[in-house]
């Protein structure tokens, strides 16, 4: 068994033993080996308050920067009336973050309410850090539910304001890269403290009170006495001039210095002489690099690298390939193309050497300069072959792994194929849906870099098709924006293959989506490319699935009589196709434009003939199989008929909850919504109003704004009173 299945083994074993909950946790939680009847939960507030402590555990081999820990103080003590600001800047490299975690932690007992972190560092477009997700991460560890945090940057900014107006809390914001990432995010709060570090000065932020506070290298002193606590023995002690001259060579940088250590110390017999000879042939460069941050850590980075055995090398190398920050122990192996056992050698080597971070057991993440410096390494010593090689083998195990989440949460999508270029070497199988939902959110932003990438190399087949597969990730969670993305590129690559009918369909997911995001016209025209596509194909399925989605568009924009046109065209379409699944699915748009323009009768009757005949494929499609459920409780409640509607909303709602489908959870509130205030309980009609509402928010779905219209007036009739006057 390699050391990360031993690792992975011993953490499932410990679970299993203690039944351990760990994370954070908002809301009421069950832990237990069974469950006997129903459980309910009616409440989003935790039971008890959430004290967040988000900080990175602070460095191990601390020495000096009392200077810099005084400012810091100073800082504190002297802005009390509104909340002190510093802005630590200098040399990547040179400890900012370990001085700020320093006096974070020294200081933890001042901030009672919670201490917060975020790394604003670049991502891998060159972009800042999003303040939004920033934020967004902070009002979850705050205890305010995932579906509750608005999709606006603005409501999300007042929120945390409102949120921690009153209280002490200490915030670190890592790697800032503007002054407005900055802004956006500071409380307003007199009883905290906000710690920045930036490789820039970021001095427009004095505006906003902020004191600056400049981090220098280490003395020639300090860095020996750091060194000497990292290797851990006698041989600084024993070789103290050879060590000031080794600091000076490292140029002062703890960085630096904490990889000669780590060298060093697996290397018992590896003097400080020999440390200094070895750096000593880079003295002309290390003069230069000491002015030139990103290319002085390169630097230091090539003597743990040369350390290397050959073949860790080139692993070192391949993982610089990988388009994002993290990734798996599959993706490692279909890219280094290595057995197991002789890849975990290279992995513990790289680990040992501090050139990689596991960030959980059998996942990994290589530091954003480090992942430069294994891709400058590579195209130095790789040919562009090989390169391409790596990069493709990590992207189609990409696909492969998506395709199987595909496969088990959809299977009735329609097949299509995608030709790899090189065999399976490893992949994530699934066996329960809930998992294969949970990988496809865990690999989402590095799947999208790799459709990015493939575009870049204009592999236009894999940046298609690894689209494709994520569908279900977008059906059930939602993420319009990231959607957006990977729409858009999917149209793009299927154009540049000249293939219409991967065009087409790409294209009807892209006008969906502009539904969803209320830009109808937009959609409308895609559509109607769509429309001439299919045709001129003379593929009678994709005409019909673009009839279906135009029915859609037309009941959203209250157009009922398109609606029902389109959707019976669609239906016939695929009746004579023998598609008998969509047919039915066409048939509920029919039945929801019948009862939405007052045909009531006859619509009701079409939607049960669909919901009995989707509820027979509820294995293969739950999503469906509830949306008709509730779709036919909302028509019941138009019709007045509460008692039998009470019971589809129950059924409906059940099953959204269990498959995790935001836009369905979002869907059942607003009909719960439309069932109660027809029984005239207005409290409980705005709450599920509101909830749907704050669903909808989330993933900048334009129904938030439908609802919040609706809402207004029925508070307006509910302070009007029952004769319509105040």
């Amino acid at each position: 068994m390699s050391s990360w299945e031993k690792r992975r083994a011993r953490r499932d074993a410990i679970s299993a033993a203690e039944n351990l909950l760990t994370g954070s946790v908002a809301g009421p939680v069950v832990q237990a080996g069974s469950v006997s009847g129903g459980i309910h939960f009616h409440q989003f507030a935790s039971a008890e308050p959430v004290i967040p402590r988000q900080l990175p555990t602070p460095p191990a081999y601390f020495t000096n920067r009392d200077s810099e820990l005084t400012a810091l103080e100073q800082t504190y003590t002297s802005s009390r009336d509104r909340g002190g600001l510093a802005v630590l800047s200098g040399l990547g490299g040179v400890g900012k973050t370990a001085v700020a975690l320093r006096w974070m932690y020294s200081a933890q007992e001042r901030f009672a309410d919670g201490q917060f972190y975020a790394d604003l560092a670049a991502g891998d477009g060159g972009e800042p850090a999003a303040p939004g997700a920033v934020l967004g991460g902070w009002l979850r560890a705050l205890g305010v539910p995932a579906e509750a945090v608005p999709a606006d940057l603005e409501q999300r900014a007042a929120w945390w304001r409102s949120l921690v107006a009153d209280k002490a809390i200490g915030i670190l914001l890592d790697n800032a890269w503007t002054a407005a990432q900055v802004r956006t995010v500071l409380p307003a709060s007199p009883r905290s403290m906000v710690l920045v570090t930036a490789r820039r000065q970021l001095a427009s932020l004095r505006m906003d009170g902020a004191q600056l506070v400049f981090v220098p290298p280490l003395s020639t002193g300090d860095g020996v006495r750091l060194l000497d606590r990292t290797i851990g023995d006698d041989r600084v002690r024993s070789a103290e001039t050879e060590a000031g001259r080794l600091v000076d060579l490292c140029g002062g940088l703890p960085i630096a210095l904490s990889v000669m250590g780590a060298r060093m110390a697996s290397r018992p017999r590896y003097g400080v002489a020999q440390a200094v000879a070895e750096l000593q042939h880079e003295r002309g460069r290390l003069r230069i690099l000491s002015r030139e941050e990103e290319v002085s850590v390169s630097s230091v980075f090539d003597l743990s690298y040369n350390g290397l055995p050959a073949e860790a090398r080139r692993t070192y190398r391949t993982l610089g390939m990988h388009p994002g920050r993290e990734m798996s122990i599959e993706t490692v192996l279909a890219a280094t193309d290595l057995p197991p056992a002789v890849l975990d050698e290279h992995l513990d080597a790289l680990l040992e050497a501090h050139l990689l971070e596991e960030v959980n057991v059998g996942r990994y993440r290589l530091h954003d300069l480090l992942r430069l410096h294994a891709g400058e390494r590579a195209r130095e010593e790789d040919s562009s072959e090989d390169r391409s090689t790596a990069l493709l083998r990590i992207i189609e195990s990409y696909i492969r792994s998506a395709e199987g989440a595909c496969r088990l949460l959809t299977p009735h999508l329609r097949g299509a194929e995608y030709s790899f270029t090189h065999p399976e070497v490893a992949g994530k199988v699934f066996e329960e849906r809930a998992a294969a939902l949970a990988w496809l959110e865990a690999e989402c932003a590095n799947m999208i870099s790799c459709i990015r990438t493939a575009v870049d190399r204009r592999w236009w087949a894999a940046a298609w098709y690894l689209a494709y597969v994520m569908w279900p990730l977008f059906r059930y969670a939602g993420h319009h924006q990231e959607r957006l993305v990977v729409d858009e590129l999917a149209v793009r690559s299927a154009k540049e293959l000249g293939d219409l009918k991967w065009e087409g369909r790409a294209t009807r997911r892209l006008a969906l989506l502009h539904n969803l995001r209320g830009q109808r016209a937009e959609a409308d025209e895609l559509l109607h490319r769509c429309f001439e596509v299919f045709s001129e194909l003379g593929d009678e399925y994709g005409v019909a699935n673009t009839r279906d989605a135009q029915s859609v568009i037309a009941l959203a924009a209250g157009d009922h009589q398109r609606a029902v046109s389109f959707a019976e065209q669609a239906h016939a379409g695929f009746a004579a196709l023998g598609r008998e699944r969509k047919a039915i699915l066409s048939l509920l748009v029919v039945g929801q434009a019948k009862v939405a323009s007052a045909a009531t009768g006859e619509g009701i009757a079409l939607l049960r003939e669909a919901q009995r005949e989707l509820a027979t494929s509820r294995e293969s499609d739950p999503y469906n199989a509830a949306r008709a459920e509730l779709v036919l409780g909302e028509a019941l409640v138009r019709a007045g008929d509460t008692a039998e509607a009470e019971t589809w909303l129950a059924a409906g709602e059940t099953a959204m909850q269990t498959i995790g489908s935001v836009e369905g959870k979002a869907f059942a509130h607003q009909v719960w919504a439309d069932f109660h205030w027809s029984g005239g309980d207005a409290a409980a009609a705005e709450e599920h109003l509101a909830a749907a509402i704050r669903h909808f928010d989330h993933q900048g779905d334009a129904a938030a704004d439908v609802l919040r219209r609706r809402l207004t007036d029925w508070r307006a009739q509910a302070e009007s009173g029952p004769t319509g006057r105040a």
